[in-house]
């Protein structure tokens, strides 16, 4: 049906009122039935059947707009246009098809896409129609159904489009639109608001450009998608948004693939929605450009939102005031904001509220506290804290911490090298950086099958106050990201269902360079020297210049994670590092401290190896040697570790299965301490290891001008020599050793049992001290061992500098304290020592030939001290 000769739909002049006038067209429509209408198509579209679609054909000498309206015909209302009937149409696309495109031309974003994921972005046609109004609004739906506003520019009124109404199935469609701009795309006199949806409507905003409303490009209230559009400069004071969802009802606003740009105050703001929103794949930039207080508070987000069950997804978020996303202190849980680029904003990544202010904007880094026992938006989740990274045959290994259950999202922050900020721009007032994640690179669960550490989380509170207590450590293998290079700074959120996602965690820095933390019990040699294995770790030490330290944070899913009893958590768990070859020799100042791994992971190998006790004839203290965490297995060859440079330090550490634990074969190799060390003892069943399993001797000093100093650890069942032995091989001298706080117990359990448990052979102008020791031989009138030799082995005359023996216990050998030699030794002192329960002597002193060690021996010459 055609009601062309009754002007029902035809628009001819740019008339307020009147036959041929738009007005009339809207009351027309609004009296008339759809029921059987079907117009004709056009040169552009085919208006929809059952829509009373508006036909412009003003004549083009009555085009009459002028400067940013030229080419356009301007209609001027006194007051708005009431559209209370379903199914009509303003389309201003007809005016084009009818008369031509007068206003030709395109308004051009400055971006093509928008979101991570790249959404095409629309030009926006200039208009042929442009409406002001001199009312409160351009365009009143009022109850109606169905409508739809299009192809025109609206601006110079209260509300460009006032809507109450449309529904679920027929909702309110405006596209294709400039709104709050002349017809060619420049500022005119604005609008207060571009779309003004009132609650519980339907609407759908299009590919519309809505630029320089002073209020809001549109305040949505209502339920709908936005997409396409372009949101430039709303907001002319600092309480004024470029796009205001507050107040919306459940499900309301889908807001998918615009560009908001140069608001007032917030891009988006969520002030008091119902909840489930969702704001992804749009741009948001330039928010905040007013800068001055709204209800006390700086309003320059690029989101804010104070509600529950909203997604925050895919969004590019950049060059804002303030946050890139905060929620508000109070009734905002389980929002989840995911895979955005945030970076370069005034404010943190993502700001979790807990100031319960009326205004909210956020309020600075939110600190892990233990347990996660705050309250705040998103119940202030605790973010994760990374530990290591590191990378092998195209995988990359992360470790670090993150509440049980959590999605982990891991990012490229904006202060890396290339990124968008500088380092040191998100501090606020912290020691470190806290994100911002500008590229998003991975994501995993804690506890997932993919995640091989299951214990507690260990790391200590940080220099900021981030407390990881209540947190699970975490260990996964994840491809390199493609674009992850060597120094960028990594950052992380956590997610969980039901509560909502963290704030960004401080940065850490990914490396290509070695490593000094040992992650792994695989013995891994690695050209980088950065795998995570002690060997790489050794090496890594050895390259760089100074002083370093080695640290242990193994997961207790390593291959090498001894559970001796496979009983969970009962103390007697333990990681293992077994050899293929002997570990590099240590030629820099290095500290290896296995105490790290007892720190990272828990005492997971509790209780005493070797137990506290009193010692000497002045009862002192031998405290007790803790059971280590880390256990150091060889092929039996070679050395367990070999020192050839001063100011060394060993922590901490089981060796065992060597044929010497530790050697000192490096001349000038002073200031040496080893302590809390268990040498000799299998771990698992903390006694001798089985036969094949022990070391030789534990430890060895073959070079001159070498000092040491070893306590507070335990040295038993070596196989065929000794605990401690100097010039096993050759004339040695100006060896300086302090050896105090030990437990000894016999070895010799195979072979030669007649060495002595710390024996000083072949050693010139010695400086040795021995105090308050425990030694334990293996019973009297069962060996013929002692507990402390002093031999030349025909090297002529000895003369300590200063010889002590003191305060030791010693029982169970064959001799307690003896010196051979075919010369003379002075400089000797030997006192308060508890000497009981031995074989033969508590103190020999003779001058014997070597042959007389062996017996029978017939040379007989031997003095009792």
């Amino acid at each position: 049906m055609s009601n062309f000769g009754f002007n029902f739909s035809t628009i001819v002049n740019t008339n307020d009122s009147g036959q041929g006038s738009l007005r009339q067209f809207v009351l027309n429509a609004n009296l008339l039935s759809n029921t059987v209408l079907d117009q004709a198509a056009n040169s552009i579209f085919d208006p929809a059947a059952g829509v009373e679609t508006s036909i412009f054909m003003i004549p083009a000498s009555a085009v009459n707009g002028t400067g940013g309206n030229s080419g356009a015909a301007i209609i001027t209302l006194a007051t708005g246009l009431a559209v209370t009937a379903d199914d009509l149409a303003i389309d201003g696309r007809t005016q084009t098809a009818n008369i031509g495109d007068t206003n030709s031309g395109v308004i051009t974003p400055p971006v093509s896409t928008v979101g991570t994921q790249n959404l095409s972005l629309p030009t926006y046609s200039r208009p042929e129609v442009a409406i002001a109004s001199g009312g409160n609004r351009i365009i009143n739906i009022n109850g109606a159904n169905g409508v739809s506003i299009r192809g025109l520019a609206l601006y110079n009124a209260i509300d460009g489009i006032y809507v109450a109404g449309g529904s679920a199935s027929k909702p309110i469609q405006v596209q294709n639109n400039l709104i709050g701009s002349l017809a060619d795309g420049t500022q005119g006199n604005r609008l207060e608001r571009g779309v003004n949806v009132t609650t519980g409507y339907y609407v759908n905003l299009t590919a519309n450009y809505l630029a320089y409303s002073s209020t809001a490009a549109s305040s949505f209230r209502g339920n709908g998608t936005l997409t396409g559009n372009y949101f430039n400069a709303n907001g002319t004071s600092s309480c004024d948004d470029n796009l205001s969802i507050e107040e919306s009802p459940a499900g309301g606003a889908n807001v998918t693939g615009n560009l908001l740009q140069n608001s007032g105050a917030m891009g988006i703001d969520g002030f008091n929605i119902a909840g489930g929103a969702v704001i992804e794949n749009n741009t948001i930039t330039g928010s905040g450009t007013a800068g001055t207080t709204c209800d006390g508070s700086i309003e320059r987000a690029a989101i804010r939102i104070a509600g529950d069950n909203n997604t925050i997804r895919y969004n590019r978020l950049y060059g804002n005031g303030g946050a890139g996303v905060t929620l508000q202190g109070s009734g905002s849980l389980n929002n989840v904001i995911s895979q955005n680029s945030t970076y370069n904003n005034g404010g943190l990544g993502i700001d979790l509220d807990n100031s319960f202010v009326t205004n909210s904007v956020g309020d600075g880094v939110t600190l892990n506290d233990a347990n996660d026992t705050d309250s705040g938006a998103n119940n202030l989740l605790n973010f994760p804290i990374l530990a290591d990274l590191s990378i092998a045959s195209g995988n990359l290994t992360v470790k670090g911490c993150a509440p049980a259950g959590a999605t982990v999202e891991l990012f490229e922050a904006d202060v890396s090298t290339g990124g968008k900020a500088t380092l040191g721009d998100n501090k606020v007032g912290k020691s470190k950086d806290y994100g911002e994640g500008q590229i998003y690179l991975a994501s995993f669960v804690e506890g997932s099958a993919s995640d091989t550490d299951a214990a507690n989380c260990a790391l200590a509170t940080d220099a900021d106050g981030n407390n990881q207590t209540g947190m699970k450590a975490f260990s996964v293998v994840i491809p390199v990201p493609a674009s992850l290079v060597d120094g960028d700074l990594l950052t992380t959120t956590a997610t969980i269902a039901s509560v909502g996602t963290s704030e960004f965690s401080p940065v850490y820095t990914h490396s290509t360079a070695c490593k000094l933390v040992v992650t792994t019990t695989a013995d891994t040699d690695n050209a980088a020297n950065n795998s995570g294995s002690l060997r790489d770790a050794i090496q890594c030490a050895n390259s760089l210049t100074g002083a370093d330290t080695i640290t242990f944070n193994m997961p207790n899913t390593e291959a090498g994670f001894v559970n001796a009893d496979a009983t969970v958590n009962n103390g007697n768990e333990f990681w293992r590092i077994t050899l293929g070859s002997q570990l590099p020799s240590i030629t820099e100042a290095l500290t290896i401290d296995g105490r790290t791994q007892t720190t990272n992971k828990g005492n997971t190998n509790s209780g005493a190896i070797a137990a506290a006790t009193s010692v000497g004839v002045d009862n002192l203290t031998l405290p007790a040697v803790e059971t280590p965490e880390v256990e150091i297995t060889g092929p039996w060859f070679g050395a367990g570790i070999d020192i050839r440079a001063s100011n060394v330090s060993i922590f901490g550490l089981g060796l065992r299965h060597f044929d010497t634990d530790i050697r000192l074969d490096q001349a000038n190799t002073t200031n040496v301490l080893l302590s809390g060390m268990t040498f000799g003892v299998d771990l698992a069943s903390r006694t001798t290891p089985a036969g094949g399993q022990r070391s030789n001797q534990h430890i060895a000093v073959n070079a001159s001008d070498v000092g040491f100093t070893l306590t507070n650890s335990l040295l038993a069942y070596a196989e065929t020599k000794r605990g401690i032995v100097t010039g096993e091989y050759g004339s040695v001298s100006n060896i300086t050793a302090m050896v105090s706080g030990n437990h000894f117990i016999g070895g010799g359990l195979s072979g030669n049992v007649e060495n002595g448990t710390i024996e000083i052979l072949r050693t010139q102008s010695p400086t040795i001290t021995i105090t308050g020791n425990h030694f334990a031989g293996r019973g009297a009138g069962v060996a013929t061992d002692l507990a402390i030799e002093f031999n030349d082995y025909g090297n002529g005359n000895s003369t300590c500098v200063t010889c002590r023996i003191e305060n030791n216990t010693i029982n169970g050998f064959h001799d307690g304290v003896g010196y051979f030699a075919d010369a003379s030794l002075t400089g000797l002192n030997i006192s308060k020592n508890n000497i009981h329960n031995n074989t033969e002597f508590a103190v020999f002193l003779g001058n014997v030939q070597k042959a007389c060690r062996k017996t029978p021996c017939t040379t007989t010459a031997r003095a009792v001290y």
